[in-house]
């Protein structure tokens, strides 16, 4: 019945049901796909889509939808055998006869149509003729639903909460938990293979005398594979500021909503008793515009030119041309075209940046950057109340303004940012009608504005692949940050891989350290973190940091990080490349959650490591040397701690900051002054 209704929605709209087997939503190393997706008219019209009988079967083979063009989901499930008989009446298939929406472009039948589940069964499946059939399980391939880590702050839900409209059907969900950090996806993380085992299924059904506990879980597991798509969405579908879904649990229905802050859940409506509810809900998001929808109106992408090449969203895999085309006006004056997508974050909770490549479409004298080779844009939704990355820079620019002679170098390891620019929520939006709503109610909720950075480009510091090349970099990058801290009062709070680059000046490269979101100035700020979530990027994170009540950021916490994006760097990557070897046990790093990680690094530092990889072999005296480095640290004060049990009365103070002084900038520099065979100057690039 739902999926009937879900076809006699306006015009400006198509619903298209996806049948899971073999096909799933592209553009994502995920093997997922809603039961239903809302589509715009475009993605029927200006496609081969436009052929109902390809959309009654699993879809085009040529054509797959992209998350980019899933403006929102809805997900069934059935649990009631009940209603088997229920919503197999006649009279209630005839509420859905599809409505004739007219020819679509192409010559096929137009807009307005639902796919329905042919081939498989599923709860309540419909054709393009507008029949009814029921079965009581879906049975449509999907990979497995995604962890509670990867869907970062996407936790179950236990009981209910007090309603939180925004609007006013929306409530908050209870126990919403942030993750500790933003995930990012595996350097190599391939879709997951899938059997028949990991196929989805409706929901158990209670055996009597089930407890109440039981039948959480299934609603809990549900929302949990809602959150995934939503993941997706929020990930892999260009810019979005949130996204929408529907569950529907037999008669029983709830709107999903999920931003960069929290996940809501409306009331839960029963559609058969209330019908009208339904219709409503329905007829309302098909109302909805573009950045309703959660679209950032930043990005102007032309329906014309997504479509002019289709055929390049067929891949299970994250695409980088996808936007390509796109206008990013920012100014009356600065217009750009945005190019590859160089970096997104895959996470729900959190700034969910984006690195992609720009170029000038148009603008003034004042904005003339010709001279200055490749541009990105880093576009963020950062927490309203952070000190911004922009006002980070400025200070540390002023810093070396004041005595260019001696730290002028230092420019040659920072990012050059030619513009900034902080959009701020529109207050009669999505988020600023809940962030008022949540505000009178006394709930907290994280207030977030969209901050753009307009850069030089830089270089993956994976690309420098030999000793002589990679050795100077990080040299550069610990001096840097070393300055930083100790002259500029800055502490960066987030070294990881991505976070470290190169630049090409004069054919030679120099060590980047970039990405200040998450530093603050120390002079002017509280060292303890100034987001509601753990600082850092997980599989680099210092072991102290992953404690589930973390301490006070500090210093020693960066260089801990330092220390593993080096082994990364020397053991997992050989020519650019990275080499997957189970045996190495950083590889296993990427996949645990923050507890599991802790304990695997505490075994990891009195062990031996992992042999570099063949042009890094030199390399293994200061990673080595490193890893001694943080063990003696943490033995160190295992040994004060115990002492102090025995004797409280005799042991002074332990200085935690530095593990007793044993893991210090003048012992890290020690360990990187070691003889590598590093060549007398700076080589040029091959």
């Amino acid at each position: 019945m739902v999926e009937h209704i879900l076809s006699e929605i306006s015009s400006d709209l198509s619903i298209q049901l996806c049948h899971n087997d073999p096909c799933s939503v592209a553009g994502s190393h995920a093997i997922r796909s809603p039961d239903c997706v809302f589509v715009k008219e475009a993605a029927l019209s200006k496609t081969v889509r436009t052929d109902v009988d390809t959309l009654s079967k699993s879809g085009p083979d040529e054509l797959k939808f992209h998350w980019y063009e899933i403006l929102g989901f809805v997900e069934l499930k059935l649990e009631d055998d009940r209603l088997e008989h229920h919503l197999s009446k006649p009279d209630v298939a005839s509420i859905a006869e599809p409505m004739d929406m007219g020819k679509g472009k192409g010559g096929g039948e137009g807009k307005g149509k639902s796919r329905g589940k042919s081939g498989g069964t599923g709860a309540s499946t419909g054709s393009a003729s507008g029949k009814t059939t029921l079965s009581k399980s879906t049975n449509h391939g999907d990979g497995p639903s995604a962890t509670r880590d990867e869907v970062s702050g996407a936790i179950p839900v236990h009981g209910s909460a007090s309603a939180v409209p925004a609007p006013d059907t929306l409530r908050r969900s209870l126990r919403i938990k942030e993750k500790a950090v933003n995930p990012i996806e595996p350097p190599a993380q391939t879709a997951t293979t899938q059997s028949s085992n990991s196929r989805k299924r409706t929901g158990p059904t209670l055996e009597p005398g089930s407890s109440k506990k039981q039948k959480s879980t299934s609603h809990d597991k549900f929302l949990l594979q809602c959150a995934s798509y939503a993941l997706e969405m929020l990930s892999h579908g260009s810019i979005r500021t949130h996204a929408f879904g529907i569950l529907v649990i037999d008669e029983r229905l709830e709107l999903l909503f999920y931003d960069r802050s929290l996940h809501v859940r409306s009331n839960v409506v029963n559609f058969l008793e209330n019908p009208a509810l339904l219709v409503t809900v329905i007829v309302s998001l098909a109302k909805l515009s573009s950045k309703d929808w959660g679209y950032s109106p930043i990005i102007e992408l032309d329906e014309n030119t997504y479509y002019k090449k289709p055929e390049r969203f067929t891949e299970q895999e994250p695409i980088p041309s996808l936007i390509k085309g796109a206008k990013m006006k920012l100014d009356q004056e600065l217009i750009l075209e945005t190019q590859n997508i160089l970096f997104q974050q895959h996470a729900l909770i959190g700034r969910g940046t984006c690195v992609l490549q720009v170029s000038q479409k148009s603008a003034t004298s004042s904005f003339d950057w010709k001279d200055k080779g490749g541009l990105v844009a880093k576009l963020c939704f950062s927490p309203e109340n952070r000190t911004s990355e922009s006002t980070i820079l400025n200070h540390i620019s002023d810093m070396i303004k004041s005595d260019p002679e001696r730290l002028g170098r230092i420019c040659n390891h920072l990012p050059e940012v030619l513009y900034h620019k902080t959009i701020e929520w529109d207050e009669t939006g999505v988020q600023g009608r809940l962030a008022k709503y949540l505000e009178g109610k006394n709930l907290p909720y994280e207030k977030r504005v969209l901050r753009i950075l307009i850069m030089t480009e830089l270089f993956p510091i994976i690309e420098l692949t030999k000793t002589a090349t990679l050795g100077p970099a990080i040299k550069d990058i610990f001096n840097c940050y070393r300055w930083l801290f100790e002259e500029a009062g800055v502490l960066h709070r987030d070294i990881s891989l991505k976070n470290l680059m190169y630049r090409k000046k004069d054919g030679k490269a120099y060590g980047v350290l970039l990405d200040f979101d998450m530093a603050i100035i120390i002079t002017l700020e509280d060292r303890k973190p100034s987001s509601k979530q753990r600082t850092g990027t997980l599989p680099y994170m210092a072991c102290d940091l992953l404690e589930p009540s973390p301490p006070k950021h500090v210093y020693r916490h960066d260089l801990e990080s330092l220390f593993y994006v080096m082994l990364f760097l020397t053991t997992m990557y050989h020519n650019g490349q990275m080499i997957a070897d189970a045996k190495n046990p950083l590889t296993a790093w990427f996949s645990l959650g923050a507890e599991a990680l802790q304990a695997a690094k505490e075994r990891f530092l009195p062990r031996r490591p992992p042999l570099p990889t063949q042009h890094f072999m030199d390399m293994k005296n200061w990673t080595v040397g490193l890893q001694r480095l943080f063990h003696d640290g943490y033995n160190a004060r295992s040994s004060a701690f115990l002492k102090a049990i025995d004797t409280p009365t005799d042991i002074p103070s332990f200085d935690n900051d530095t593990l007793g002084g044993n893991v210090d900038f003048d012992k890290f520099q020690k360990i990187l002054d070691r003889n590598i065979e590093l060549p007398a100057e700076r080589v040029l690039l091959e």
